[in-house]
C-alpha cells in the first residue's frame, strides 16, 4: 500500500525549489526510493493566479501528483521555512515532518528535521538543481552570460559587472539580466550589450536560461558575506541545473566545487577572467567548425 507525502510551500515565492523536492524527497525523508509514494502538493499558498504556469508545468510533467491538501499523510515536507518559524517546527528525532530552510542559524541546526539548500550547513542539505527544460539547451552563436535574481535589491554587486562592461574585447557577447525589477541606472550606458528579461512568469523565466553559456553570480565575500556563511546564492543551482559555466571567486568555488568555472580573485581581475571565458567559447566553437568540415 502506498504511503502519502504532503508537500507544502507556505509562500508564493521559491517555486523553483519544489520540483527538486518532488524528485529528491527520498533523500530528505531517508527512505528507499522504491517505496511507493503518493505525492500531494498543496498549492493554496502559491497564489495560483500568479503561479498558474508553474502549476500547469508540474501537472504535465508529473501527472500522478495530486494537487490537493490532505490531513491524512505519512510524510510531510515544508519547502520554505526561516529561523522565525523555529518554534513551530517538529523537533522530534526520526520525525516524518521535514523542513527546507532558506537560511542557516545555530538554533535551526539543533533541529534534526531541518534541511538546507547549501553545504554551508555541513549537514542535511540538498541541491535544488532540478529545473524546467534543463535538457532542452539551445546553441547560441555568441556567448550569452546571465545574471539572475532581483535586479534592484542589492542582491548583486553591479560594480563587478561594470568592471566587465567597461573593457573592450576581441569577441562579441551579450549579458542577459533575468529577474524582478528594472534596469539599474548604473547599467543604462551599457544597454547595447544587455538583454533585459524582467518580471517574467515562472516558465518564461526559466526558458531564458536555455541559450545561456555562463552565469555571473556577481558576489564577493566583502560585499555579500551572508552568501558565504549562512545563505545560498541561487545562481549556484542555476549553474548546476542548466550546466552553465560559472564566473566566481575562489571562496565561492571552495564551498560549491562546481565542475565548469572560471575563477577571479577580486574586482581588479574579473575582466581578465571574463576574457578567458570568451576565449574558451570561441575556441570550442572553432573546434566544432573544423570537426564538421
Amino acid at each position: 500500500m502506498s504511503k502519502k507525502l504532503l508537500i507544502v510551500n507556505n509562500t508564493y515565492v521559491h517555486c523553483e525549489i519544489i520540483e527538486s523536492i518532488i524528485v529528491k524527497y527520498h533523500e530528505i525523508l531517508k527512505i528507499d526510493k522504491e517505496i511507493p509514494i503518493d505525492i500531494y502538493l498543496n498549492t493554496s499558498d502559491l497564489a495560483p493566479g500568479n503561479n498558474r504556469d508553474f502549476i500547469e508545468y508540474i501537472k504535465n510533467k508529473y501527472p500522478k501528483i495530486k494537487f490537493e491538501n490532505t490531513s491524512n499523510y505519512d510524510y510531510f515536507i515544508n519547502c520554505t521555512v526561516y529561523d522565525r518559524d523555529f518554534q513551530h517546527l517538529d523537533k522530534k528525532e526520526n520525525s516524518t515532518n521535514k523542513y527546507i530552510s532558506h537560511e542557516i542559524t545555530d538554533r535551526l541546526k539543533t533541529n534534526p528535521n531541518v534541511y538546507y539548500l547549501t553545504p554551508l550547513s555541513e549537514t542535511n542539505y540538498i541541491y535544488a538543481d532540478v529545473l524546467p527544460y534543463s535538457n532542452d539547451k539551445k546553441i547560441s552563436n555568441i556567448p550569452i552570460y546571465v545574471v539572475q535574481g532581483n535586479l534592484n535589491m542589492n542582491r548583486r554587486n553591479l560594480g563587478l559587472l561594470e568592471k566587465i562592461l567597461d573593457q573592450s574585447y576581441q569577441y562579441d557577447f551579450k549579458i542577459k539580466l533575468i529577474g524582478r525589477g528594472y534596469l539599474p541606472g548604473e547599467l543604462q550606458k551599457y544597454k547595447n550589450k544587455i538583454i533585459l528579461k524582467n518580471n517574467l512568469k515562472f516558465i518564461d523565466y526559466h526558458k531564458e536560461f536555455l541559450d545561456a553559456y555562463c552565469i555571473l553570480p556577481l558576489i564577493t565575500k566583502e560585499t555579500h558575506s551572508s552568501y558565504y556563511n549562512k545563505k545560498l546564492t541561487s545562481s549556484i543551482n542555476y549553474a548546476r541545473g542548466y550546466k552553465l559555466k560559472c564566473l566566481i571567486d575562489t571562496d565561492l568555488q571552495e564551498i560549491y566545487n562546481l565542475e565548469d568555472v572560471e575563477i577571479f580573485n577580486d574586482m581588479n581581475d574579473i575582466s581578465t577572467a571574463f576574457t578567458r571565458t570568451l576565449e574558451q567559447f570561441y575556441n570550442e566553437k572553432n573546434d566544432e567548425v573544423l570537426q564538421n568540415k
